[in-house]
């Protein structure tokens, strides 16, 4: 909240109860989600957890190796083309 709705909230009793009034409808509804989601998950057990074998692992953790090594390259070459937009005397030179 910036300081110029703080000094209104302080000073304009109407504002204040209005923005209380905003707060309590967003908090009931708030809660109302988290009591609606309690309810659907009554009798679900759920893993938080999962066994993996390691091969498995090994092969998720290289993949996730690979795509950042991507997206690494990739972000080089946006870098770089864009670059002939904004500096072209330079581009030309570094290409």
């Amino acid at each position: 909240m910036n300081n110029d709705e703080a000094d209104r909230i302080m000073i304009d009793p109407a504002y204040k109860l209005e923005r209380l009034k905003e707060v309590n409808e967003k908090i009931y509804a708030f809660s109302e989600a988290f009591r609606l989601v309690d309810e659907q998950m009554k009798g679900m057990t759920y893993q938080t957890k999962m066994p993996f074998a390691r091969d498995m692992y090994e092969t998720w953790y290289s993949i996730e190796k690979s795509i950042m090594k991507f997206d690494r390259i990739f972000n080089k070459v946006e870098k770089f083309e864009a670059r002939a937009m904004t500096d072209p005397l330079n581009h030309e030179r570094r290409e």
